[in-house]
């Protein structure tokens, strides 16, 4: 696996705050690779990240995890993503 990519990807999850989410294709568009990619890259290094923000078009985290994902959200977050929109975060990359 590109180690370049997956610093990206990486670096990407981390900077989705509390409460948001963004989908593995919107990740993916912004680090020049597939959400199958991103989905991998999660799947071999998601432990050292907050995987449970990104999750698949519908609005929900990878079959099986959601409730390992709710765990890790917080009580802003009333109820599982009713509207993907609400809680979208979109990315800007931090200076420093």
């Amino acid at each position: 696996m590109n180690l370049e990519i997956v610093d990206r990807v990486t670096e990407v999850v981390e900077s989705i705050p509390s409460g948001r989410v963004m989908t593995y294709g919107e990740i993916g568009r912004l680090v020049g690779t597939s959400a199958l990619t991103v989905g991998r890259i999660l799947n071999a290094h998601g432990h050292r990240m907050s995987w449970w923000r990104v999750v698949d078009a519908s609005g929900r985290p990878y079959k099986g995890a959601l409730e390992r994902a709710l765990a890790h959200f917080t009580r802003n977050t009333p109820r599982w993503l009713p509207e993907l929109r609400a809680y979208e975060w979109t990315w800007r990359r931090q200076r420093g």
